[in-house]
């Protein structure tokens, strides 16, 4: 398992860990197991000075420094005040000073991050579990946080920065966890804010669109060729993934590696293969009729942290697990894409209202209520889900991703991200300005369908097509649906899977049935969970199972009996 973790005031003897180094750094002692795929991005400096990931920027950054090496250029720049919001990447670490430690993950969260802060104990990690591991070798108590299981019964993912340990926090996306004599406090130094030009035209949003991503897929593709690499990148039936390769092939990013997984002939397979088709590019599948991601729920807890519901990633952990890892850097995604370009809000009112719980919750059979002050943290219902849904949620998946390569998507990167917040609301919802975009910049890539529409293409003049296709679909699904069927027609039909596989009924069964009784789990909260098993469809059992499997990876199976 790759990562770090750094502690102070704390047994952490060599024989804790399996592989890896632990050295003496700053004022503690620093464990490092990193995938390390962008080697010269990383600083580890004796006196108190950590970096890794990888930063877009890097070059630029030394430039305006005036240093030739980039170590010196990031000591330099861990002391300006607004450090680290210089950097563009995906990267986590730290930096001390006289006074204080400033420990960071980047704009978005991408490398999750988390402490552990009392009685003159400090430990930091990426990894949960790495956390836990030293709290046991040093028999230091720590009790299941029931916040963080009622999060996951409801909306699939954390919500703000629990923990399943009720010691241990989160470091949020765009943050800095910072300890001095004082005591310790966490510092947001970004969040997405609106600032909307009023009189832009449709025409100037789209060039401000189409210059910011075009530098930010140059950014990203150009990383990739600084250390030798082949370009593996995501390709669906949506436009998200279609952008990103698309635009890096025009760019000159031709050897590319283009994978796609999704149920056995879908929408996403025909449309993806035609375009990985067309452009000449490395191409394969992997379809997901076999169930076996539905298998791995300690594996993969143990990788996302439980910031998420185990099934989210479906087939990407096995499909990235067997490729060459020598090849390529880093895994191309559209992430976010729809939502940053477009809007997760339907309306240009709700997006910009007062932030409210509930929506793009997973399921809602259960009557939580959630403390108000989190809903105050945001200016607005967009930021807020943005936050939540997006950073904290979708991106959960990172943290699996990154067992095998780095992780990137040019709809975060944070100047990127800054221009779609620039463009007003109204632009954006329904997909209207993202659609425009294409029509006028890249129409050729307007020439396959897209998954949204039902397989039609996203042109203008196909509405009447695509609203016929939609009558269609809602028929046959309304006629599925009275004859008790399940819904087969879309990448990833769980409960139609579930429905017809006795073995991965039986499996979830037993693994519910041998986890339910779990001590460290409340009687009211055992309740919840059985409602949210025993009545729900397969992703409201996969969040039930991700709240047992968390108790079980760090409590163990002691059953109340």
């Amino acid at each position: 398992m790759y990562g770090w973790l750094y502690c102070e005031n704390i047994d952490c003897a060599e024989n804790i860990w399996k592989s890896g180094t632990l050295e003496k750094i700053g004022r503690g002692y620093l464990y490092t197991n990193l995938l390390n795929k962008f080697y010269k991005d990383t600083v580890k400096i004796p006196a108190g000075y950590f970096l890794e990931g990888y930063v877009l920027n890097k070059q630029e950054l030394m430039n305006g420094i005036g240093k030739g090496l980039w170590e010196d250029s990031f000591v330099e720049l861990s002391h300006q005040a607004d450090f680290p919001t210089m950097l563009r990447g995906s990267f986590a670490g730290f930096c001390m000073k006289d006074t204080e430690q400033i420990f960071f993950t980047d704009h978005t969260g991408s490398k999750s991050l988390y402490y552990y802060m009392a009685d003159g104990r400090l430990i930091v990690s990426t990894r949960l579990n790495w956390i836990v591991t030293l709290l046991r070798y040093n028999h230091i108590p720590y009790t299941y946080n029931e916040l963080a299981a009622r999060y996951m019964l409801t909306y699939g993912f954390m919500i703000d920065d629990s923990s399943f340990i009720l010691e241990i926090h989160r470091v949020l996306p765009g943050c800095r966890f910072v300890v001095s004599e004082e005591g310790y406090v966490c510092e947001q130094y970004y969040m997405p804010t609106f600032n909307h030009m009023e009189d832009i035209t449709e025409e100037q949003a789209v060039d401000k669109i189409d210059t910011a991503f075009r530098r930010a897929v140059q950014r990203e593709f150009e990383k990739d060729r600084e250390y030798g690499y082949r370009h593996l990148v995501d390709l669906s039936g949506g436009l998200d993934s279609r952008m990103v390769s698309w635009v890096a092939h025009d760019l000159g990013f031709r050897d590319q590696v283009n994978f796609t997984y999704c149920k056995a002939d879908y929408l996403d397979y025909k449309i993806s293969s035609r375009i990985a088709r067309d452009l000449k590019h490395e191409y394969y599948y992997k379809q997901l009729d076999d169930c076996i991601w539905l298998y791995d729920i300690d594996e993969i807890l143990a990788l996302n942290n439980g910031e998420a519901a185990y099934d989210s990633i479906t087939g990407g952990k096995a499909f990235l697990s067997v490729l060459r890892n020598d090849l390529f850097g880093m895994e191309h995604t559209g992430m976010l894409g729809d939502v940053i370009i477009s809007c997760y809000a339907g309306s240009e009112d709700v997006a910009c209202g007062k932030p409210f719980y509930g929506a793009n919750a997973c399921s809602d059979r259960l009557p939580f209520t959630f403390d108000n002050s989190i809903l105050e943290h945001y200016e607005n219902q967009e930021i807020f889900t943005l936050y939540t849904r997006g950073f904290l949620g979708m991106m959960a998946t990172y943290a699996i991703r990154q067992e095998y390569f780095e992780v990137a998507s040019p709809f975060l990167d944070v100047d990127f991200l800054d221009v779609c917040c620039s463009i007003p609301v109204r632009y954006r919802v329904h997909h209207y300005i993202y659609l425009k975009w294409l029509r006028e910049r890249y129409s050729e890539a307007t020439g396959y369908g897209w998954e949204k529409w039902a397989g039609v293409q996203p042109k203008k003049e196909l509405w009447l097509l695509r609203d016929a296709t939609f009558a269609k679909r809602r028929l046959k699904r309304m006629a599925g649906q009275l004859l008790g069927h399940k819904l087969s027609d879309n990448m990833n039909p769980v409960d139609y899977w579930y429905d017809r596989d006795p073995e991965v009924q039986i499996f979830l069964q037993k693994y519910y049935e041998d986890a339910i009784g779990a001590s460290c789990i409340s009687n009211g909260l055992r309740a919840d969970i059985r409602l949210l098993f025993e009545q729900g469809n397969v992703t409201e059992k996969a969040q039930a199972l991700t709240v047992l499997g968390m108790g079980k990876l760090y409590f163990g199976m002691n059953s109340n009996g």
